[in-house]
Order: structure tokens, then sequence, then C-alpha cells
């Protein structure tokens, strides 16, 4: 249960975050309607994050199957479960198979040969993002630039740097997985 109220429209909340409540729904997003449930204590934080997912969503220049790796390995490292069962559909719906997702749940994703060099690059740098407080090689940082943009870079980055925010988020708050999150996870993960 969570620790804190997850306000809704009938709580009396600011306009503005009604807007985005409406948003989340329009973008066919409910599944994580508790985070905006528990943002709306602070609308401006929920307006700024809410533009950043409408940006993933409708401005993202990396392909869906990368973040979605890099998302699902940051999270198992953070034993994040909310973020786990909310992002495996869409990473199997992207193109990463069951045996690439248990890879990165057992951390074996280097040694299996299940995994492109720019899907170990993705995953490597994900890795010491998260594990080594945003140090990472150079080598990897050199190999991440031959296979992405700039632009692409940026983006990656910022998705993982963001799901460590989600994870402590979700974990700290302990927000309970909507019951349309666990029904979609339910339908694959079985």
């Amino acid at each position: 249960m969570a620790r804190l109220e997850l306000l809704t429209k009938a709580s009396g909340v600011d306009s503005s975050v009604q807007d985005i409540f409406d948003g989340v729904e329009e973008m066919g997003l409910e599944r994580f309607m508790n985070q905006f449930r528990a943002l709306a204590h602070h609308p401006a934080i929920a307006k700024a994050i809410y533009g950043l997912l409408h940006a993933y969503y409708f401005q993202s220049v990396v392909p869906k199957k990368y973040l979605e790796m890099a998302i699902l390995l940051v999270s198992n490292l953070n034993r994040c479960n909310y973020c786990v069962v909310h992002h495996t559909p869409p990473a199997l719906s992207n193109g990463v198979s069951r045996e690439q997702l248990q890879a990165i749940e057992e951390g074996t994703w280097r040694d299996d040969g299940l995994f492109d060099e720019t899907e170990q690059t993705v995953l490597a740098y994900a890795e010491q993002m998260n594990t080594r407080k945003g140090r990472v090689d150079d080598s990897v940082f050199q190999a991440l630039q031959q296979a992405f943009s700039d632009q692409q870079v940026v983006e990656l980055t910022v998705r993982i740097g963001m799901c460590e925010f989600f994870n402590r988020f979700n974990e700290v708050l302990q927000l309970d997985i909507e019951p349309v999150a666990e029904a979609l996870y339910t339908q694959v993960a079985t």
C-alpha cells in the first residue's frame, strides 16, 4: 500500500493536474497512473514529468527496444518490481525476446550470446550509469557514440537517469501496481 494518498480527480486536485490525468489517459498510459496520482501532490513537478513522458512517447529518437532493455536492466538492478512489471510488456512487443529478458533479470546478458553488439553496448552503458554512479568507461561511451547520434545518446542517458529516479520514487513511496499493468504483465509473463 502506498505510503501517501494517491490523489484522483475526485480529490479536488488542481486543474492542471486534472489535465495531466486526462493526458495520461488519452495516451493510453493508465498503467502508470499511480505515479501521477502520487506526483499530483506537487502540481509543478507533475507537469514537468508529464512533459518528459510526452516527449518519450511522441518525440523519441531511440528505438524502443534499446530503451526498454536499458530500463529493465536498471530496474532489475534496483529491484523495482513496479518498473519491471510496467516495462516487460512493451519490451516484448518491441522485439526483446523472453530469453533476453531472462538474461537481463539474471545478470547473464554479457555471456550468453543473445545480444548483438549494439544491445551489449546499451546494457553496459545502463549498468555503468547505475552501478558506477554515472562513471562510464570511455570505451563504452565511444561504442555508444558509434551506434547512436548525439541526440540519441542524450535521450538514452536521460531515460536511464529517469529510470533511476522512478525506481527510487516507486520503491520509497511503495506505489501499488495498477490492475491494468498487472493484467498486461500476467498476459505476457506466462
